[in-house]
């Protein structure tokens, strides 16, 4: 007599096979894209890491450009304020007079509203930590408020202007600027 198999065992390894098989591949792909998943992360992160240090790069070298013009207007400025005084004492307004010189209306317009500090002072707070920009601005606006100083008196011409303070706003405006162009501490060893 030969051993047959029964029906049923025939009939219960077709079926499972196929979902053993299916379970395994389930899985595998389930494995493969955990993987591709983590691999892509860590790109990510990777990519993520060298862009921010090619900003930094980037984004320090046009802060550097940024830093160097306000201290050079600043610094002349301040000297041109040590040398000739105020602007109320100089023929500096600009008058802009309408067509006609008998209806037309005056304005009084400042130079220093043109001056490149108001613009760079405004970059500098789109760009720079407030370590830096708030020393920036107000140095802008003690060199303004120098600039615009009129006399204590009326029968005097004497205009009281503190250089030393402005150029210790100016050289410790210069420490913070260096201080923030420095390298991390991690990439200066």
């Amino acid at each position: 007599m030969t051993a047959t198999t029964p029906l049923w065992f025939t009939a219960l390894v077709a079926f499972i096979a196929p979902a053993i098989a299916i379970v395994g591949v389930y899985f595998g792909q389930r494995m493969a894209r955990t993987t591709a998943e983590l691999q892509v992360k860590a790109q990510e992160r990777r990519d993520q890491l060298a862009w921010a240090r090619e900003d930094q790069h980037r984004f320090t070298e046009d802060r550097r450009d940024l830093y160097a013009d306000f201290l050079a207007t600043a610094e002349a400025l301040i000297d041109n304020l040590e040398d000739h005084g105020p602007l109320f004492s100089r023929e500096h307004r600009i008058v802009i007079s309408g067509l006609s010189s008998s209806g037309g209306r005056t304005k009084m317009v400042h130079p220093f509203e043109w001056h490149p500090l108001n613009v760079l002072s405004g970059k500098i707070d789109l760009v720079s930590p407030r370590t830096i920009s708030v020393p920036a601005s107000q140095l802008s606006t003690a060199i303004f408020a120098d600039a615009n100083a009129m006399p204590a008196h009326e029968n005097t011409d004497v205009i009281d202007i503190d250089i030393a303070a402005l150029n210790e706003m100016l050289n410790n405006l210069r420490i913070f600027m260096r201080e923030d162009l420095a390298p991390p501490t991690s990439e200066a060893q």
